[in-house]
């Protein structure tokens, strides 16, 4: 993984550097709320370990932050307040791991192992047709190396189509299943939002996924 541990205590910062590159992380070290969360937001980080007292930018509004802004980035909160509440506020930020100082470096290689594998199984959520995939927890679009944004409903349209590749999607299923209404021929909803995917999804590819079948309904088609 790459790590950014955000931490003023120099030494502890410096410890954790050191025994988790021997573990055979890479990791990179900020001393303080403001760099580290600089740092968090401009670079790309599988986890991020903040303490929860720091100058400048708490490790607490650190980690709402950054939950709000990266849904699928890790996160441990270091702190040496031992009351439950202080746990409960953390992980209410959004924090996926919790623990108190002091710590064993053995405890914090074995959390963050642990979370790498949880990680590592929600990657199974993801659903794709040919070079296209959906992440289903994200909500993330990838077209080959293209990034590309969709709104709530056009991700849950396109998802629709991938899950049922290679079949036709009729037209009142998909009005049922993304708008929850029932099939009405003056509408055209369907055809507004198909337009606006083949626009992000097919524009500028020469393999165009998404097809109609007129009279029937529409389909994602890998060949």
């Amino acid at each position: 993984m790459r790590i950014l541990v955000v931490d003023d205590e120099k030494p502890l910062a410096d410890f954790l550097r050191k025994g988790l590159i021997e573990e055979g992380h890479s990791v990179d070290v900020a001393h303080d709320g403001v760099e580290g969360y600089a740092r968090a937001s401009e670079e790309r980080f599988d986890l991020v370990i903040l303490d929860w007292m720091m100058p400048g930018l708490e490790g607490i509004e650190i980690c709402q932050k950054l939950r709000s802004e990266q849904p699928e980035l890790l996160i441990i909160m270091l702190t040496v307040h031992t009351q439950d509440s202080y746990a409960v506020r953390g992980f209410e930020a959004g924090a996926n791991d919790y623990i108190r100082k002091p710590f064993s470096l053995k405890e914090l290689v074995a959390r963050i192992a642990a979370l790498g594998k949880l990680k590592n199984a929600t990657k199974t959520f993801k659903i794709s047709a040919a070079d296209l995939e959906l992440d289903l927890v994200s909500k993330k679009v990838l077209r080959g190396e293209k990034s590309i944004y969709l709104s709530n409903k056009e991700f849950s349209l396109l998802e629709i189509l991938v899950t049922n590749k290679g079949k036709v999607v009729s037209k009142a299923d998909i009005l049922k299943a993304v708008w929850d209404i029932d099939f009405d021929p003056q509408s055209n909803i369907v055809e507004v939002f198909i337009n606006s995917l083949r626009k992000k999804i097919d524009d500028g590819f020469p393999l165009k996924l998404i097809q109609t079948v007129r009279g029937v309904g529409y389909q994602i088609e890998e060949l």
